[in-house]
């Protein structure tokens, strides 16, 4: 039998048997030392020793018949337990302790059992119960005059209040219980006010003041050593740091948080620091640390009967198994998690939303179908209010999928009414694509293009209202295979209103939603949301009448599920094509060419000779452009606007026809992310002076030995070159250096983030004496500010940031240079999208409005690129374009036989402007004396040598004779 269940049977036969649960006798042992003793052990998380010493006390209380000291070490062992996971353990435990409290008449014993059994109450969701033992706690300690217990019950009132949204309300409740905990003296009191105090001004957005509280908490915590609070302060500092997307001090304090709990065994300080910590690694694109923090909190939650906590996990662990593309995976945790009881409704409609969506990505439609019909059809069987209008949409696209036109017609349209009246406009736009595609199933076009037309507006709403970028971004990924695949219906009907054809009123259409993010970004970085960030769209006519010059071709692919569409626009003719889709043969070739061609492994390039890469060169490119052929070699510059993984081939270096030339050897070719963006570098961006100078930033120390080069080859060869090494201030710092120069050189080390792109950073090595923190929020106040700049040094020491520049940040900003280089490896690299680009560092200095950016598109060869930026600056020094500069480089560097692969030479690529220049002017070198001096002495030597040598010949001549 285990120990905590014998100990409660122990107590409930005490307690049944009358004589031994009586009022003490006078004279018994004093329970001071005691009971100060096992707060000690329990504080410093001893509880080893404490669950030792328990059963001889209990004994010895027993023996003196000590009711009072009896119900103490229950609620003692109680407390342990719950601290341990063991929740079942606890509530039986803190229930005896109730009785055995109230039968004696022990307020100061009943008070604390009363508080730990409301938390047990609160974990296992029944909020009700929880909160009449919170108010008979309350009333309690206010009769008896406990401060410790009236401001720890005040505390608890104010949080109830906090949960239901009543801010205000909660702040005089919460101001009452510092007060009080002040006046008790009890420093572990004042500790947890402060971290209530600080949860209740995050939620009012007083990020500032709520920060300092969360630190006083910690720093008090680490001074009376008390493990518990001071995870919890740490854990809250996290939370805090993610509200201002800094994930990587969050992800530090979520680990130091986690780090305690796991010291002191305290199950649900491991459970929550790992449920936060999973949400930051995800938010770094780290899925596998997400997923091993979400399996971890899993175990710990089904070990502590963490009901609430472990629903939040089974649903969270299932999203991220559907994200890394394991359905069955996803629908193997779901399908015992809904077999069960769940507490939530809002997560039993999540969790069969997921399975139906894992079975559907497995080809088990009908079986999806099975899922959902339950939730949507059956009145009996209504979901939650949250989720019936992602139910009622789901359910409509698996009936179109499985070609139930009338029947997912009906539900589509249920959804957009369901949608509508909990004003979800962009669930009500969905709603309509799908009644647009299945109106088109029905033959009913005109009909279909309407809706498609309508369903566009709204999702445009629905776009303005999000504020932040990165939601847009979400959002338009979201749509964008969607809209792709029903703005087909256009290709049936055009609009009567412009007098187009189809061809050209469906690239019109799919241009509404091509990078709008980034172009927003652009046009106004630092005000997402505001009226100014509209650009308008780019038309098929726009560009044939005022955007394309002669011998410009642009090749802008839109990347469909099951088609994607190319259309070539040059001057004076156009062309749409249509291709396999992102899930196709295509797809995978694109993907084998690119893994071949990037490789840094030898063994890969042996096995892939010139002749055979030629093969896949030739195969790839026919297959992608054998449509506009013609097009292209009537063409001198090539605009590529990717999609999906086409941005990720080197396409420069693909042949089209026969005669075995790449692209590269005849064109420009330079990657845009969109049509709107090169209108944007065209008509926003005249031409840089004479005389652009260069700001070149590279790491503090000389671990890249080529990024060294580069910079020393820079500054050695021309004027006006400022080198910064290691960006000690961030952002801050960039925007200082970079404001006389026109070009901008990172040789930095840079860490690309497929998952979470504006995390995509480049790292420089912190400068001593600087800790890389930023505080954030306003000045502290009056006689606090001492305090709190003390606090946040303290935080500083003890948590220090690495020196990095990192994508959002970048993208915020304004940045003047007109040409941005990014020599570090897999620069161009990033988040392949369908609709917005490729997310990650070139995006971000687009953001940032520097119109010509040159980067990697793979991990490149340190020295090779040093050589190759020499020679394309040489070039840019002569008065080339970007992209003339780049591809003259290119083709020098694959000249030698020794970096002929494309491995050494086509990852770079230029996105945006390649026809801008840049103006380098050559520093002068006038001949030093020494130099002059050694030139002249080994010249003399050589003459001195000479004549020796006829000397010596002279010499042997006469011998001879």
């Amino acid at each position: 039998m285990r120990a905590g269940a014998a100990l409660l049977v122990m107590v409930l036969v005490a307690s049944s048997a009358g004589p031994a649960v009586r009022p003490a006798a006078p004279g018994h042992t004093d329970r001071r030392p005691v009971e100060a003793r096992l707060d000690s052990l329990f504080f410093d998380a001893h509880y080893d020793s404490l669950l030792r010493i328990l059963p001889d006390l209990t004994r010895r209380a027993e023996t003196e018949a000590d009711s009072v000291l009896l119900g103490r070490l229950v609620f003692q062992r109680g407390r342990v337990e719950i601290t341990l996971g063991h929740q079942q353990n606890a509530q039986g435990l803190f229930d005896v302790a109730i009785d055995i409290a109230m039968a004696c008449r022990d307020t100061l014993g009943l008070l604390p059992a009363l508080h730990f059994r409301a938390f047990v109450f609160r974990d296992q969701g029944h909020f009700d119960a929880a909160q009449r033992l919170f108010e008979h706690e309350l009333d309690l300690a206010r009769r008896s005059g406990n401060l410790v217990s009236e401001a720890a019950a005040t505390q608890d009132m104010a949080y109830r209040l906090l949960r239901r949204g009543e801010l205000e309300a909660a702040r005089p409740l919460y101001e009452r219980a510092l007060e009080l905990a002040t006046r008790s003296g009890n420093a572990g009191t004042r500790i947890n006010v402060y971290q209530g105090m600080g949860l209740l001004l995050r939620a009012l957005g007083e990020t500032g003041e709520a920060r300092r509280m969360h630190r006083r908490a910690y720093l008090l915590a680490r001074q009376i050593v008390s493990p518990m609070q001071e995870l919890w302060a740490i854990n809250s500092l996290g939370l805090l740091e993610a509200d201002d997307d800094n994930m990587e001090l969050a992800a530090r304090y979520y680990t130091r948080a986690l780090e305690i709990g796991r010291r002191i065994g305290f199950a649900r300080g491991q459970a929550l620091p790992l449920l936060n910590q999973s949400e930051a690694w995800l938010f770094l694109g780290d899925t596998r640390r997400a997923s091993e923090s979400l399996a971890e909190c899993l175990d710990v939650c089904e070990r502590a009967g963490f009901v609430d906590l472990g629903e939040v996990t089974v649903i969270a662990l299932a999203q991220l198994r559907l994200r890394e593309g394991r359905p069955r995976a996803a629908a193997e945790l779901l399908r015992p998690f809904l077999a069960g009881t769940i507490y939530a409704e809002e997560r039993r409609d999540a969790g069969n939303l997921m399975l139906a969506m894992a079975l559907a990505d497995v080809d088990s439609v009908e079986a999806a179908v099975a899922v959902l019909e339950p939730f949507v059809s059956r009145p009996g069987e209504a979901p939650s209010l949250i989720l019936q209008p992602y139910l009622e949409l789901t359910y409509a696209q698996l009936l179109l999928r499985l070609g139930k036109y009338e029947a997912g017609l009906d539900v589509a349209v249920g959804a957009r009414g369901t949608a509508a009246r909990e004003n979800r406009t962009e669930l009500a736009a969905s709603a309509q694509l799908v009644e647009s595609a299945c109106l088109h199933g029905l033959d009913r076009t005109a009909e279909a293009v309407t809706a498609l037309y309508a369903a566009l507006d709204s999702l445009e709403v629905a776009r303005r209202d999000l504020e932040d970028a990165e939601w847009r971004e979400a959002f338009g990924r979201e749509f964008s295979e969607d809209i792709v695949a029903t703005c087909r219906v256009v290709l049936d009907h055009p609009s009567s209103t412009t007098g187009a054809d189809g061809e050209t009123d469906f690239y019109d259409t799919l241009q509404r939603f091509k990078t709008r993010t980034l172009l927003e970004r652009i046009h106004d970085p630092r005000s997402i949301g505001s009226d100014s960030a509209a650009p308008r769209t780019v038309t098929h006519r726009d560009l044939q009448e005022r955007i394309l010059a002669d011998g410009d071709l642009v090749l802008d692919f839109f990347a469909g599920r099951n088609e994607t569409f190319l259309f070539a626009i040059g001057r004076r003719q156009w062309r749409m094509t249509r291709l396999p889709g992102t899930h196709s043969a295509l797809a995978e070739q694109m993907s084998l060419f690119r893994d071949v061609v990037a490789s840094p492994s030898a063994d890969t390039r042996g096995a892939y000779p010139a002749p055979r890469i030629a093969a896949m060169q030739a195969a790839l490119g026919n297959a992608l452009f054998a449509g506009v052929a013609d097009l292209i070699a009537s063409s001198q510059r090539l605009y590529i606007a990717a999609d999906g993984r086409i941005a990720a081939i080197p396409v420069g270096t693909l042949i089209v026809g026969g005669d075995g030339r790449m692209l590269l050897e005849d064109h420009d070719v330079i990657q845009i992310p969109s049509v709107g963006v090169l209108e944007w570098v065209r008509s926003a961006h005249p031409p840089a002076g004479e005389g652009a100078g260069v700001v070149a930033l590279a790491p503090a120390g000389t671990g890249l030995r080529g990024a060294s080069d580069e910079v020393g080859s820079l500054d050695r060869h021309y004027r006006d070159v400022a080198v910064v090494r290691g960006l000690a201030g961030g952002i801050d710092s960039l925007l200082q250096v970079a404001a006389h120069h026109g070009i901008l050189h990172v040789a930095a080390h840079a860490i690309v983030n497929d998952d979470s792109p504006w995390q995509s950073r480049f790292d420089f090595e912190t400068p001593t004496g600087t800790d890389g923190h930023h505080e954030r929020g306003g000045p502290a106040a009056g006689g606090t500010a001492a305090r709190a700049r003390a606090d946040s040094l303290a935080m500083a020491a003890e948590f220090r940031v690495p020196s990095e520049l990192r994508a959002w940040e970048i993208a915020r900003v304004s940045l003047p240079v007109q040409i941005a280089v990014l020599s570090g490896c897999e620069t161009a690299g990033g988040s392949l999208t369908t609709g917005e680009g490729v997310l990650g560092l070139t995006s971000a200095f687009l953001s940032a409005g520097v119109p010509a950016v040159v980067a990697s598109q793979w991990p490149v060869d340190d020295r090779v690129t040093a050589d190759l930026m020499r020679r394309f600056y040489e070039r840019l020094a002569r008065g080339e374009a970007v992209a003339a500069a780049l591809r003259g480089a290119q083709l020098e560097i694959r000249a030698r036989r020794a970096t002929s692969h494309p491995f050494y030479w086509a990852g770079f690529t230029v996105v945006g402007d390649g026809g801008r220049v840049a103006h380098l002017e050559r520093a002068a070198h006038p001949a030093r004396p020494t130099a002059v001096l050694s030139i002249i002495a080994l010249v003399g030597l050589g003459v001195l040598a000479l004549r020796r040598r006829r000397t010596g010949t002279a010499a042997r001549q006469s011998g001879a004779s």
